[in-house]
């Protein structure tokens, strides 16, 4: 007998798609070892559901099988009954990919667990402290096809909007979640309490903590952004507490977020490996070598870990293509500043870090993208940023060309200095001897220290 749909369905592994950018950030990455030689190692495999039509040839078609969540049966009402018409608000953007009915949900069966692999979940965590409203998947390696999923609802986002009402509301209001409880007029005294905004500054480090252990860098850094900026207003109010060491904490956190974001970015490129890091290096020499402030060097260096963030856009063979490219790949590799800057645009960040990404690639002769800019119309740090950059890119390897020594760079860029405002210029120029001159010190000392 003949297997129906169904049956062949489950019985057939699901093919690898490779990943595209516009589906979302996260993949299932790994190196194939079996690749020609001459070809990229990566892989990018993209993280979705397998679903297939029941009538293939149908606009609009049932599911062979459908995606199916089971509601945890703690879930009291009339959070369930909300949870469960959430949930199925998807079918209509599936409704738009041809499918009916694709997404299915279902209370958790007696006596079922959520552990249990054979169950995709929304389990709620609403009695515990600390918790996230977070989803986790597990996929198959060798195709991306998700094979398990929960997602975590929490009260910690209920407890949060809760306390801001509360420090907020006037005298006399009722508290939120009181029905028909008195006033309490102690609220405005909990408004003016250190400890309160303490506390909840640090619940959103925590939370920032826990986006970046997930990968997940843009929700780490605004709640970064926000309990910055919570610190700040206690570091106002020195009579209360002092946040000092807070706040640099916070600053050492912002780096290592955007670094490891920085290093996420060139996984696609297999040539670019450390970029990010070396120009970051490079444009704090300038920066330095200009006399900047050293809160300045902090906005520079974490421009320069994402001037390149607009790339996860790029596809991989234009990023690793071997050879010039056409005019048409070039129109596409030239969106990536636009692109990185809209990647951040619900991000206020504390830094103005959104310039250098979006004008690293502008001209001071004109002639530069994505604006056209030139003069002084192209700001300080982009310009910074735009010369180390151009530096690495020179005595980097690239799919298309192999790394030129230091010397042959430089008089490039001598060639090409009207790019460049003459202090950035020269201060570059500066800057390089300065580092050649440090390197040739401690070459000095080790050997010093190895003869003894």
């Amino acid at each position: 007998m003949q297997a129906g749909p169904r049956e062949r369905h489950h019985k057939e592994r699901d093919e690898p798609r490779e990943r595209d950018p516009r589906v979302g950030f996260f993949s299932d990455d790994y190196l194939d070892h079996t690749a020609p030689f001459t070809a990229n190692l990566g892989r990018r495999l993209a993280d979705r559901w397998r679903l297939v039509k029941r009538d293939p040839s149908a606009a609009l078609s049932e599911p062979v099988a459908p995606i199916v969540f089971h509601l945890d049966r703690g879930i009291p009402e009339p959070e369930r009954s909300a949870i469960r018409e959430s949930a199925l608000w998807w079918n209509h953007a599936f409704e738009e990919a041809g499918f009916r009915n694709a997404l299915v949900v279902r209370d958790l069966p007696e006596g079922a667990s959520l552990l249990d692999a054979r169950y995709t979940g929304i389990a709620w965590v609403s009695r515990a402290e600390r918790a996230w409203s977070i989803g986790q998947s597990q996929s198959d390696p060798r195709t991306g096809e998700i094979v398990h999923a929960v997602v975590l609802l929490d009260s910690h986002r209920r407890r949060t909007t809760a306390r801001m009402w509360e420090n907020l509301a006037p005298p006399g209001s009722r508290r939120c979640d009181a029905g028909d409880a008195p006033d309490v007029s102690w609220l405005a005294g909990m408004a003016r309490s250190a400890d309160a905004l303490l506390e909840e500054a640090e619940s959103v480090r925590e939370l920032a903590l826990v986006f970046r252990a997930l990968g997940r860098n843009q929700d780490a850094l605004r709640q970064l952004n926000a309990s910055q900026r919570l610190f700040q207003r206690l570091d106002a109010r020195s009579d209360l507490v002092d946040v000092t060491s807070r706040l640099e904490e916070l600053e050492e956190t912002f780096l290592a977020v955007v670094r490891e974001w920085g290093q996420s970015i060139e996984s696609a490129d297999s040539y670019t490996h450390g970029h990010c890091a070396r120009v970051a290096t490079y444009a704090v020499d300038v920066a330095r070598a200009l006399g900047l402030e050293e809160g300045e060097l902090v906005t520079i260096r974490i421009g320069a870990y994402l001037h390149d963030l607009g790339k996860i856009h790029t596809p991989h063979e234009i990023l690793n293509k071997h050879g010039r490219l056409t005019d048409e790949e070039f129109a596409i590799m030239k969106r990536h500043p636009v692109q990185g800057v809209e990647l951040l645009a619900d991000i206020d960040f504390p830094w103005d870090i959104k310039p250098m990404i979006r004008w690293h690639h502008e001209k001071h002769c004109g002639g530069g993208y994505p604006d056209g800019l030139e003069g002084d119309a192209i700001p300080l740090n982009a310009q910074i940023i735009c010369i180390a950059d151009v530096f690495d890119a020179l005595t980097s390897t690239r799919s298309y060309r192999e790394a030129m020594d230091a010397s042959r760079a430089l008089a490039i860029m001598h060639e090409s200095r009207r790019w460049w405002r003459d202090d950035v210029f020269e201060a570059f120029l500066g800057a390089r001897q300065a580092r050649l001159e440090r390197e040739r010190r401690d070459d000095e000392r080790r050997a010093l220290d190895t003869a003894l």
